[in-house]
């Protein structure tokens, strides 16, 4: 097996960070690997909750996991996403630093 860790310098915004971490699956499939790593927040980092809450989204809602989901079924590969900041309802507000692992 053939595993693939991806580097990445996330910035605040998801929407930019998003077609790198594809292409970089992308790559990373061409070159042969079945099992494709990401960073922890790959989705983004920011040290701001005013701007976490106008870019997190809940899981169910995440652009970046849905496009992950759908590469990794369109390339037959694993991937194991370090994490993803998300929205959540815990009443204090905190958001989630999550896992995920996609077949």
């Amino acid at each position: 097996m053939r595993v693939a860790l991806i580097q990445l310098n996330a910035s605040d915004l998801p929407d930019e960070n998003l077609p790198t971490v594809l292409g970089y699956i992308q790559e990373a499939s061409d070159q042969g690997a079945q099992f494709i790593l990401t960073p922890e927040v790959t989705n983004c980092i920011s040290s701001n909750r005013d701007h976490q809450l106008s870019v997190f989204a809940y899981e169910e809602d995440d652009p970046t996991l849905k496009a992950i989901q759908a590469q990794a079924k369109s390339l037959s590969v694993w991937v194991s996403v370090g994490s993803l900041g998300l929205k959540t309802d815990d009443p204090d507000g905190r958001f989630a630093n999550r896992s995920f692992l996609i077949s």
